[in-house]
């Protein structure tokens, strides 16, 4: 038996074997690999009809970065379908993040990359940002990516603004705290706390000297209905951030409120009953009554109930079958009630408008 060691330059070492009788060698167990078929195990997936996007990473998290610092990264994109995988838009959430020259077509099983840049320029702190990508596959046309990270502040607030939402009783005050934290090796001094409104107050507390702090700030009643702002402002003994600032938001419901404020119908000639329902809400000490209620236009039943004692009323509208507005008509519900925030009220009625 000859045996030949063929050139370490090959791929692998072969063993060439031949009998004295000059007989062919014995064909090969296991054939080479095709690279596609390489890259399907490594992926580890079998491949679905049509095309199908995959990102392997959805969320990149940049971790902390310094104010005005670029973010960069390359989000992986496979096709694991059967099909080609068109990239026809890559849209971020606003101005300050854009894509690069993205791989735009994969064919089965390829990969790709859509380049994403974020500046941080005019951000502070925790910061999110999104980036749709639209494709050809059917299953699922958009896809949003995220990234996210915080920019650091030498001085960092726990919220640049403080919201007082869905304020019922403007005459009692609410507080919300915010923290101020000092980032620097060396300690602050934080000062001079201003409020430009009435609508509120802010007193500063020492957590832990030169390093945190804690701001409480309070409504100032009697609010007013609708959105109260203010802004506030503090000194601090770094020359690097002289002033901190900012936003408070009270909002006060409406003292009695008629919800819906309008009634949309069906268009045309109604072929059943149809039922609306209106509701007369009180959100101040006080009852409620809700009395000679009408309409602009006969043929509408109209009942009133209390649910909630001196607080909530529901009007009930049936409206019969083959009813229809005449088109020189305007159909309201009338009303009056005992508070002096409300003492009358309309609600007008429509169709819903067709092309």
């Amino acid at each position: 038996m000859n045996i030949r060691i063929l050139s370490p330059g090959l791929l692998g070492v072969v063993l060439l074997v031949s009998t004295a009788s000059g007989a062919s060698a014995a064909p090969q167990a296991n054939p080479p690999v095709p690279i596609l078929a390489e890259r399907k195990s490594v992926e580890g997936v079998v491949p679905v009809s049509g095309p199908k996007i995959h990102f392997p990473e959805m969320e990149f998290s940049f971790g902390t970065v310094k104010p005005g610092e670029v973010v960069r990264h390359d989000f992986k994109v496979v096709n694991l379908g059967d099909e080609t995988l068109q990239i026809t838009e890559v849209r971020p959430s606003c101005g300050c993040t854009t894509a690069g020259d993205w791989t735009r077509v994969l064919k089965p099983q390829e990969s790709g990359i859509i380049p994403i840049q974020l500046d941080t320029g005019r951000f502070k702190g925790d910061l999110t940002k999104t980036v749709t990508i639209t494709s050809n596959d059917l299953s699922q046309k958009q896809v949003m990516l995220k990234i996210i990270g915080t920019i650091w502040e030498p001085i960092r607030l726990s919220s640049t603004y403080v919201i007082f939402s869905s304020v019922l009783d403007p005459e009692t005050p609410e507080s919300k705290s915010i923290t101020i934290s000092n980032q620097m090796g060396q300690p602050v001094e934080i000062t001079d706390v201003q409020v430009q409104s009435e609508f509120f107050s802010a007193k500063l507390k020492t957590l832990d000297p030169g390093r945190e702090f804690e701001l409480l700030v309070t409504t100032v009643p009697p609010l007013r209905d609708g959105t109260n702002r203010g802004t506030i402002t503090m000194k601090t003994s770094n020359p690097d951030v002289p002033t901190l600032s900012l936003s408070a938001y009270a909002t006060v419901l409406a003292a009695v409120q008629v919800i819906p404020p309008k009634i949309v119908l069906p268009a045309g000639e109604m072929s059943s009953p149809v039922k609306r329902y209106v509701t007369v809400v009180n959100r101040r000490a006080g009852d409620l009554v809700v009395s000679d209620l009408k309409m602009t236009f006969g043929g509408v039943d109209v009942s009133a109930t209390e649910v909630q004692q001196g607080k909530r009323v529901t009007i009930a509208l049936t409206f019969p079958a083959g009813f229809k507005i005449p088109g020189s008509e305007t159909l309201v519900l009338e009303g009056k009630t005992n508070r002096p925030e409300l003492p009358e009220f309309k609600v007008p009625i429509s169709y819903i408008q067709t092309p």
